[in-house]
């Protein structure tokens, strides 16, 4: 029979056993509604690919709703659909990380797609050369790296030295390596030192494979965020986006670069792109609601926010990012409530913390902020690491001018990427925007320049 065009080259029994081997996994062989979710999908699929399947269909079919089910007052079809498409990102990251047929449901509808890997899609380190535990010890660092909370980016880290342990020839370990500590940078997990070792391993990865995308992207985004080089970012991510046009965290950083640099339309579009490249990632997301988010687009942003913690509940930064929407609409309690969420999920990210004082200054509830502020200093004073940035922040909601400029003037020695990814767009500066000191920041940084 022929294949529809969500089913290039795939037969019904090639999927039919596919489905077992999913259903036998330890992500799915307790859940029988999961499974069930799955098989109905993917029958329908098979049997009417050109057709939509709706909520109602599925809400009967799957979970036994009668005429009566509304969806407008019942989730459960949406929030199980979130559900599935996070157990199949975890197959695919550990007990199917072998296989060639990926099963891939859609952010806005339930008829899934399926996508056929073949040498075509490997890079030049996934072959006959390449070990097969260090390339699952590799799909385990990015399923964690993709979590973004510090004990998971930990975890991933220690999977892609594993795999180097391995094959210590595997490039794209040294870019997990370098995304990790990417990552805990821009989170204000670790200092600008732990970014500063990002740059290294994307080097040491391009010295093996000279044509890996992503660590050109990867360098592309410290050049922009952390060392203020706007055109040799932009020269990186377009070579990055040549060598790999359906790379989503390309798009995705060069999205956050154009935001920071005011190119708003711009960065909009590249995030939009990187949704469209991997609609079950919540981060892509996420990244799309901060852009929303600085630009104003408050409705749509929250919509993004509801979108990545449908397909990832416990997404901090998607609780984040919500929060920072509602604190600009003065829904201040239901800010508090999504930021202690993040807090709670995060283990206590210091920009959770820090953003939570500031709604809490936003609130009247000054006496509140001031405990949280005391809690970063006291964070500080014991020798954890709390952006400058941070501070700023909380100051800044405090009315406290000279304060906040000390440490943006210390995130600036520092070669903080906060600075690179907030500067310019972050709304809550708008108090400290007037005064010469700030204007005088952004030309040093020289985000704006050109």
């Amino acid at each position: 029979m022929a294949s529809p065009a969500n089913r290039p080259n795939v037969t019904v029994s090639e999927l039919s056993r596919l489905l077992d081997r999913i259903s036998g996994s330890p992500g799915f062989r307790r859940s029988v509604r999961l499974q069930r979710f799955l098989r109905h999908v993917t029958e329908h699929a098979i049997e009417h690919p050109d057709r939509p399947l709706k909520e109602f269909q599925v809400a009967m079919a799957v979970f036994d709703k009668d005429a009566s089910f509304d969806p407008r007052f019942d989730p459960i079809v949406r929030v199980e659909a979130g559900r599935l498409r996070l157990r199949l990102l975890e197959y695919y990251a550990d007990a199917g990380a072998a296989e060639t047929i990926v099963i891939e449901i859609p952010r806005g509808g339930y008829v899934p797609n399926f996508r056929l890997l073949g040498r075509a899609h490997r890079s030049p380190d996934v072959g006959n050369n390449q070990h097969p535990v260090a390339r699952r010890f590799y799909l385990k660092g990015r399923y964690f790296w993709g979590k973004r909370t510090a004990a998971d980016l930990t975890r991933a880290a220690d999977y892609f030295r594993r795999a180097l342990a391995v094959n210590p020839g595997y490039a794209r370990a040294y870019l997990g390596l370098a995304d990790c500590s990417m990552v805990l940078g821009y989170f204000g997990f670790a200092s600008p030192v732990e970014v500063s070792k990002a740059k290294a391993a994307a080097i040491a990865a391009l010295k093996i494979d000279p044509q890996l995308s992503e660590a050109h992207a990867t360098l592309a985004s410290l050049a922009a965020l952390c060392e203020w080089d706007r055109d040799r970012a932009e020269a990186g991510f377009r070579q990055a986006i040549d060598l790999q046009p359906d790379y989503a965290f390309s798009h995705q950083l060069y999205g956050v670069s154009l935001i920071a640099w005011q190119r708003f339309k711009e960065g909009l579009t590249a995030l939009k792109m990187a949704e469209q490249l991997e609609p079950l990632a919540p981060m892509v997301e996420t990244q799309l609601a901060a852009g929303l988010y600085v630009t104003g687009k408050n409705a749509e942003g929250e919509e993004a926010c509801r979108t990545a913690l449908e397909l990832e509940p416990d997404f901090w930064p998607g609780h984040y990012f919500q929060a920072l929407i509602y604190e600009q609409e003065c829904r201040f309690a239901e800010a508090v409530e999504s930021l202690e969420r993040a807090v709670e999920l995060s283990a206590g990210n210091p920009q959770a913390i820090g953003s939570l004082a500031h709604v809490y200054a936003r609130a009247g509830e000054r006496g509140a902020a001031c405990r949280l502020l005391q809690e970063l200093e006291s964070r500080q004073s014991r020798g954890g690491y709390v952006p400058p940035f941070v501070i700023a922040l909380v100051s800044a909601s405090l009315f406290d001018k000279n304060a906040a400029f000390e440490s943006l003037e210390r995130a600036y020695h520092e070669r903080s990427p906060y600075l690179g990814l907030w500067l310019t767009t972050e709304p809550r500066l708008q108090f400290l925007r007037s005064d010469r000191r700030f204007s005088d920041l952004v030309d040093r940084t020289r985000l704006l320049a050109g």
